[in-house]
């Protein structure tokens, strides 16, 4: 286990502000270098090649210079499913048999993915929606990583990319948020088609292909060609605004009619997170979710946003794994995540 230091490290992106839905964003940019087939089409020794020269130019850049460089053959199983937890490696990467590589910045705002579907991912993280912000650094990272590597560009299409998906900008925008309110009422399957026909998308926690946990969901653009960053981002505001209108009505039809079974779902969930003796990963977000809800309520519970953040990311699976030093069974892990939330509530 070469990342163990990851599992007691806190994530910087997330917001802690429990009056609001949204966590965080996302910029993810699918770039390929000029000269070289996409990575599913190159031998072992190519992507090889690609992966070293790749990592040799973004060693020169100095937004990137103290960053971590991994080479994915050389981390085990628990050092992947840790990297997929903190969002830092897409599913593909991790259980990828490709040639493939990693960059992860001092605070894990900016990670690159190297030969993951296209030559190069580029992710970077903000706070709650802070779109624009973190679209400006993600432009900044981008030009400078493009005075170094040459992209593959049409002057028709744009950027070229393995997935006809993503062919122009290759851009992806996404904002992380909860939405008890949608799911409790039985709204979340309307949002979810509403977003559908205005060109928007609703994943679960971890991102494509995954399912949610926690009523939490990452909401993204699906449309790469013919659409301009701030065009993706206004959209997205705009949702965002519509989320935060129908949460609140919903939460106030919902104590409104069911105060009471409010009120003992959310304190029982906290009551569970303090006295539980084993818990598993799936019921504690849950339990976050209940309480996240709760504060939302108005309901007075001893715990922040920091704390809330700091006990459901640091519970995942492999970091449990990882500051152990060993392999678990489930019912070890449940048991070891249950004394850490303990002891994490009593600080």
């Amino acid at each position: 286990m070469k990342l163990k230091k990851f599992a007691r490290k806190k994530v910087t992106w997330l917001s802690d502000d429990l009056n609001s839905l949204f966590l965080s964003t996302r910029i993810r940019i699918a770039r390929n270098v000029e000269g070289f087939l996409f990575p599913n089409r190159l031998t072992s020794p190519q992507q090889l090649k690609l992966r070293g020269k790749i990592f040799q130019d973004l060693k020169k850049i100095d937004l990137l210079k103290k960053s971590l460089l991994l080479k994915m053959e050389e981390l085990d199983t628990t050092d992947r499913r840790l990297l997929l937890e903190r969002h830092l490696a897409s599913s593909e990467l991790v259980f990828s048999e490709k040639i493939s590589g990693l960059l992860i910045s001092q605070n894990e705002i900016i990670n690159i993915m190297i030969n993951e579907e296209d030559h190069l991912r580029i992710q970077i993280f903000g706070k709650g929606l802070e779109l624009f912000e973190t679209l400006l650094l993600s432009q900044r990272v981008e030009n400078e990583i493009s005075q170094k590597i040459k992209f593959a560009y049409d002057d028709e299409f744009g950027y070229l990319t393995a997935c006809p998906t993503n062919v122009g900008t290759g851009l992806r925008i996404s904002f992380l948020t909860h939405l008890a309110e949608l799911v409790l009422t039985n709204h979340i399957g309307d949002v979810m088609e509403s977003l559908s026909r205005i060109g928007l998308v609703m994943r679960g926690f971890y991102g494509e292909a995954t399912k949610p946990l926690g009523d939490f969901f990452q909401i993204s653009n699906q449309i790469t060609l013919g659409v301009n960053p701030e065009e993706i981002i206004e959209k997205l505001l705009a949702v965002s605004r519509q989320l935060n209108d129908a949460c609140t009505k919903q939460r106030e039809e919902l104590l409104k009619k069911s105060r009471i079974e409010i009120e003992d779902r959310v304190f029982r969930s906290f009551a569970i997170l303090k006295e539980s003796r084993k818990i598993s990963f799936a019921e504690l977000m849950q339990r976050i979710s209940d309480i996240r809800l709760g504060l939302r309520c108005g309901f007075e519970i001893p715990v922040t946003g920091e704390k809330l953040n700091e006990i459901f990311f640091l519970s995942q699976p492999a970091h449990i794994e990882a500051r152990a030093g060993k392999k678990l069974s489930a019912l070890q892990r449940d048991v070891l995540r249950s004394a850490f939330i303990k002891e994490c509530l009593k600080k």
